[in-house]
């Protein structure tokens, strides 16, 4: 279940590898697996996590609608690749995303065009801004999530960092500041 309603045990430490769910002093381990860090997100939560190119972010956004089910998508990156284009493109045709809403660095024509043009075409609401900031908030009727980090929507191998929050008020954040962006002149 994504979304563990019973308060943690204190005592209770993730095993190696893990992600670590927090309420006040922040406990971080090198390196975890994707499922370890998507089992830790519980209402009203953040988990930190850390990937060490095991992953990446469209990784990370299917294993968390995997979880919630179908829901719109809020995103934000400064860079996007063919493959996760692609991997979107076919979650909103199939209603696993049901509406996606993308802020994109304006640069992205020049990096990847094969990229843009697949956003194009799949994106209910697309605006190209000056942007560097990576996030993406997942929202359904049960469920409202932000993730906040360095990793763009690309297929790398780097160590990338960042935090779910499984927050009403930081996801709403996010979310209002990414659609108040498609408004701006």
């Amino acid at each position: 279940m994504l979304f563990d309603t019973e308060q943690p045990d204190h005592e209770e430490k993730p095993s190696a590898g893990a992600g670590q769910r927090f309420d006040g002093d922040i406990e971080m381990p090198a390196s975890m697996k994707l499922l370890e860090v998507i089992d830790l997100v519980a209402t009203g939560r953040c988990v930190l996590w850390l990937t060490d190119g095991d992953w990446s972010m469209h990784d990370m956004l299917m294993a968390i609608l995997d979880r919630t089910g179908p829901a719109n998508v809020y995103l934000s990156s400064y860079a996007f690749s063919e493959f996760p284009a692609r991997l979107i493109a076919d979650m909103k045709s199939r209603g696993i995303i049901r509406e996606l809403h993308c802020l994109i660095d304006k640069r992205l024509d020049v990096r990847s065009a094969s990229a843009l043009n697949i956003i194009r075409n799949t994106a209910t609401r697309l605006r190209l801004v000056r942007t560097h900031a990576k996030v993406t908030v997942i929202e359904n009727d049960q469920h409202l999530i932000a993730v906040v980090g360095s990793a763009n929507y690309t297929s790398n191998k780097r160590y990338e960092a960042g935090v779910i929050l499984a927050d009403r008020d930081a996801a709403l954040f996010h979310k209002k500041w990414i659609t108040d962006a498609f408004d701006r002149k």
